[in-house]
């Protein structure tokens, strides 16, 4: 009778245990990157426990695994001990199937599902307790299955840490909870989206390319400067293929009387830069910034020209300007930023803030304001804090600014 109480506690203790580590498996493995990083981050000393665990989930899976197939094996042979002596061979099989199955398996990791984060903060301390204890086991487990591993990961494709979906997801999150603005959210989601399109989806294409050859009388670079909003030009010799640089245009203004034939301008030209049609939109997009350009040359597969892109382009497409300017002139990003075409009117940018901005030039509009501010045409990327405002330029050209990001930073005078 005493033998027969040792084995029903120790079966329940097995199948507990194996409850614990099915928990354990789910509501760890559960977690996004995303929480993981975060709770690497926290003060919590148990969060932190976790992201240690979690950044080494090899070692985690073979420790659960291991302390779960040993207790999985001790009830078999309870249930063996116990029913052993009665012909019904088939209860040896189906009281552990149910117990491990229901006790075990089903029923832990249900709740372990809907309470990933309370289950996996508690049961971090004891996990890393016994990872600790099996570290021997576990390193000759690891050495004798790592390359047959590696084996099979050799043709599997490695997925990103943080998936495109597991920031899309956050970001409704963080807008839900008022953690972003509705605009601000809109504006990383276009960010995200640029991976979808290729550059050839949001180029100039190439009949529609203006360009200068420097076979050409000088008078016709002159007529493009004066009256085409350009402030970067493809330059060629003799045919469009063969594109020798790209001139800033503001550079020529001192020499413009100078000038008497195309050739005179080679060494004011900058080294083009090439892209691929197949690029996909969101790299070029960073490799503007990174490069500080902002004009690439489209190309084909056999290396023919086919347009140009800027990164105007590509801002556009980001803030999904898909409204006439006059009809959208700004997006609200939050109640303190938008983000704002430069010929908003300053009036209306006033009435919006509840400041009352003036310019002693009598600009009308806010980007004209910004100059005045300033003294001069902001470029690209500029970022200036003026009259309690933050202001980044998101696009400009030689002769206006386009595209501005506005945060409000504090009270401004009424």
């Amino acid at each position: 009778m005493i033998i027969i109480f040792i084995s029903i506690l120790t079966l329940v203790i097995a199948i507990s245990i194996v409850a614990v580590l099915a928990a354990s498996e789910t509501s760890l493995f559960s977690l996004s990157s995303l929480q993981v990083k975060a709770f690497k981050e926290d003060q919590d000393k148990r969060k932190q426990l976790v992201g240690d665990l979690l950044s080494r989930p090899r070692d985690l899976l073979v420790t659960i695994l291991m302390v779960n197939i040993a207790m999985n094996i001790l009830v078999q042979n309870i249930i063996a001990s116990i029913f052993g002596n009665y012909e019904a061979w088939w209860l040896n099989v189906l009281i552990p199937l149910l117990l491990t199955l229901l006790f075990g398996e089903v029923i832990p990791k249900s709740i372990a599902l809907s309470n990933n984060i309370k289950i996996a903060v508690v049961i971090a301390p004891l996990i890393m307790s016994i990872q600790w204890l099996l570290g021997p086991i576990r390193t000759v487990l690891n050495s004798i299955t790592q390359p047959i591993s590696r084996f099979f990961f050799f043709f599997l494709k490695k997925e990103p840490e943080i998936s495109i979906e597991e920031l899309k997801h956050a970001l409704k999150t963080s807008e839900k909870y008022e953690i972003l603005g509705r605009g601000e959210t809109a504006l990383i989601y276009g960010y995200l989206e640029l991976e979808e399109f290729l550059v050839k989806e949001v180029m100039t294409p190439r009949t529609s390319m203006l360009t200068y050859s420097i076979d050409e009388p000088i008078e016709d670079l002159k007529n493009i400067i004066l009256n085409q909003k350009v402030s970067r030009l493809p330059i060629y010799d003799q045919e469009k293929d063969e594109i020798v640089g790209i001139l800033k245009v503001e550079s020529l203004f001192d020499l413009n009387e100078k000038l008497t034939n195309g050739k005179q301008i080679l060494p004011f030209l900058r080294k083009p830069f090439f892209v691929p049609e197949s690029l996909p939109a969101k790299v070029l997009f960073n490799q503007f910034n990174f490069t500080k350009r902002t004009l690439a040359i489209v190309v084909d597969e056999y290396g023919a020209v086919s347009g140009i892109v800027t990164k105007d382009d590509l801002v556009q497409k980001l803030i999904k300007e898909d409204q006439k300017e006059e009809d959208q002139l700004y997006t609200k990003a939050s109640h303190d930023v938008i983000i704002a075409a430069a010929s908003m009117e300053l009036s209306d940018f006033n009435n919006y803030f509840h400041v009352n901005l003036q310019s002693e030039s009598n600009m009308a509009t806010i980007g004209g304001w910004l100059i005045e501010q300033l003294g001069e045409i902001p470029k690209n990327g500029t970022k200036v804090q003026k009259e309690g405002f933050f202001f980044h330029v998101l696009s400009a050209s030689a002769r206006k600014i386009k595209t501005l990001y506005i945060r409000k930073l504090s009270e401004v005078k009424k």
